[in-house]
């Protein structure tokens, strides 16, 4: 069996005390936090590059990537937006570039986070924290951290691209809180590492990245020869710009520490539209195996020397029919069972009960939803580790609500206007959202 189904096998059938009862493994994808998530990659970051990440969940078990470590001075993350493992192994049948790299390489998936959303996922990217730890569980969690203050603990760094505050984000500072340890720039920054930050935002994310790296100054473009770290904002339509950046970076600071990270997020606005069985979202994909190809040829030996590229995404996507959606408009009882709007996303949706109606609201649920949500109670999840590890301590519960629904198939529940038919989701715990691909190669090997 190879690394890559090994893996699979064990994050499909990894189950969370008390959930999941009397569901098929094939069904819900539960996160691995302890193991196999993306929350174990920072801390396998920093100790590649001679650096230690307190206060962060453990790195990725040694025996994955140990031997790819000797000598490595330089990791380039090049991340996707909703590009789940699924989506990566249909490109890797037809493509040319990213199968070299995964014949070359080490590929195997890992879980996400949850829920599956980019506001979520980027954090524990940058933090090696869960989302129990780092507080941002969803857009609305992020709107009230910007503009009514910290409640809970947050250390999110890399903010996400889709947002209802973007717009106040290009006009106002954000509070320094947002950026406490642990996070992946202090550290490397202290043992001699350069970072090197590449963004590729649709229109509505442009001036998101304007939270500052906490212990690492930020510069423009213009200023990139000498300095110790700089944020590129990049043509969001071509990935081809994305290798041009990675070469260009590589080939000026070869023979130093560096940590260059590309961020992608064009596709999930494409799944998003199109769902990722659509044509727009696999031509996409296409254009990164194009891009891989180029990189590969373009790429000097003298500056692939102890380079390490590790391609990711932050979540998947799965596809969602418009008219499979459940619309909140269309149960106005379910609707007042609710003192506030649902929160998180369309397919991890959290539900604030009024007093009383807990029971009522559980016997609707199996009454009209239960063949197409899931319905649980936040403290079990909590208690479960859904969120993270020592969830029953978790000072967000007022984020969260009293109850859970988690869609299942190719569901949603809209409870907010749309303004387009959107064929793609995430969020919540089907395979194609929560498992995501991790390729590992040495640019410096045989490829």
């Amino acid at each position: 069996m190879t690394v890559t189904a090994q893996i699979e096998g064990l994050l499909r059938s990894h189950r969370l005390p008390g959930l999941g009862e009397g569901l098929s493994s094939s069904r819900l994808v539960f996160p691995s936090y302890e193991s196999y998530s993306l929350i174990n990659l920072p801390a396998t970051i920093a100790a590649l590059l001679g650096a230690g990440l307190e206060g962060a969940m453990p790195p990725l078990p040694s025996a994955l990537w140990s031997d790819l470590s000797s000598g490595v001075r330089r990791v380039v993350l090049v991340l996707v937006d909703s590009m789940g493992h699924t989506s990566f192994q249909r490109i890797l049948e037809n493509g040319s570039g990213l199968r070299r790299l995964a014949q070359a390489g080490r590929l195997f998936p890992l879980s996400s986070v949850f829920p599956t959303s980019t506001v979520t996922s980027l954090p524990s990217l940058w933090t090696g924290t869960p989302p129990i730890a780092h507080g941002l569980l969803g857009p609305e969690s992020w709107e009230r951290a910007v503009n009514e203050g910290l409640n809970w603990p947050l250390r999110g760094l890399i903010p996400p691209p889709f947002l209802r505050a973007g717009g106040l984000l290009l006009r106002r500072e954000l509070p320094k809180e947002l950026v406490s340890e642990p996070n992946l720039g202090p550290p490397l920054v202290r043992a001699g590492v350069r970072i090197i930050l590449f963004f590729y935002l649709p229109p509505p994310g442009n001036g998101l990245p304007r939270l500052l790296l906490q212990g690492v100054k930020r510069f423009p473009l213009s200023e990139v020869g000498g300095v110790e770290s700089f944020i590129g904002f990049g043509d969001f339509y071509d990935f081809q710009k994305m290798g041009t950046d990675i070469r260009n970076a590589l080939v000026q600071h070869r023979g130093t520490p560096l940590f260059l990270v590309a961020y992608w997020s064009p596709t999930d606005l494409l799944g998003h539209l199109y769902g990722p069985e659509g044509e727009p979202f696999q031509r996409a994909l296409h254009c990164l195996d194009r891009m891989v190809q180029w990189l590969l040829d373009a790429l000097p030996p003298a500056a692939r020397e102890g380079t390490l590229l590790l391609l990711t995404a932050d979540h998947g996507m799965t596809q969602t029919p418009p008219e499979r959606a459940v619309r909140l408009a269309d149960h106005p009882a379910l609707a007042r069972m609710l003192r506030r709007p649902p929160g998180g996303e369309p397919r991890a949706v959290y539900l604030h009960v009024r007093p009383g109606q807990a029971e009522s609201l559980r016997a609707y649920i199996a009454d009209h939803l239960s063949d197409r949500f899931l319905l649980l109670e936040t403290e079990r999840a909590l208690a479960a580790g859904l969120f993270g590890p020592n969830g029953a301590a978790a000072p967000i519960r007022e984020e969260l609500g009293q109850m859970l629904l988690v869609a299942l198939d190719d569901t949603r529940l809209i409870f907010q206007k749309e303004v387009a038919p959107l064929y793609g989701q995430h969020g919540g715990l089907s395979p194609e959202e929560m498992l995501v691909p991790l390729l590992m190669v040495r640019l410096d090997g045989e490829i």
